[in-house]
């Protein structure tokens, strides 16, 4: 179904069933563009951030080791506001649990990036611990643009659709999470 958009153009919710989202996560570490097995843990996740926990890219790209709570029964993601960006609304301030448990392949790449985070910042009191962060401890954050355009593309080449993006896989967490709710027979 569509929706209608301003002047007057149509737009389309998007959604990317599980099987393309694997694919999407798998083409990420055969990924040219991304230049070192590093960024392609972090574009993997990325893509898991935005699927599993329904962040927007700016928030994933944001998110801090210390908002990362993985180990946690559930685990969850805090997304809050910080230094490295603002949030859409006071509403974007919240809690997300996970809604089914991650994959090896993809508890690997925020792992990684954690690890990463935690290496680049280690004796460096005070410093902001942004999980996008360069491991190499210059304290400068990896390329996100190109991360995120790379993701994008990406999406775009798996689906065949143009108009798909990482934003989209937001609109799939929504969807599976409305999934869940009405197969409990929550609403009735």
């Amino acid at each position: 179904f569509a929706l209608p958009a301003k002047k007057g153009r149509v737009r389309a919710p998007g959604y990317l069933h599980e099987r393309l989202y694997r694919h999407v996560l798998n083409d990420v570490r055969r990924c040219a563009s991304l230049e070192t097995a590093y960024l392609r843990a972090a574009a993997q996740a990325l893509v898991v951030l935005a699927y599993r926990f329904g962040l927007r890219g700016s928030e994933a790209l944001g998110l801090q080791v210390d908002d990362c709570h993985l180990d946690a029964t559930p685990p969850w993601i805090s997304v809050q506001k910080n230094r490295l960006r603002d949030l859409k609304s006071p509403a974007a301030r919240r809690t997300v649990p996970l809604l089914t448990r991650l994959r090896p392949v993809e508890r690997k790449a925020i792992d990684r990036l954690l690890s990463g985070a935690m290496h680049a910042t280690a004796g460096v009191t005070g410093a902001p611990r942004y999980l996008f962060l360069d491991p190499r401890g210059a304290g400068e954050m990896l390329d996100r643009g190109l991360i995120k355009r790379t993701v994008n593309a990406l999406i775009k080449e798996v689906t065949g659709q143009p108009h798909l993006s990482l934003h989209h896989l937001r609109h799939s967490f929504a969807c599976k999470a409305w999934e869940g709710v009405e197969n409990a027979g929550v609403l009735g």
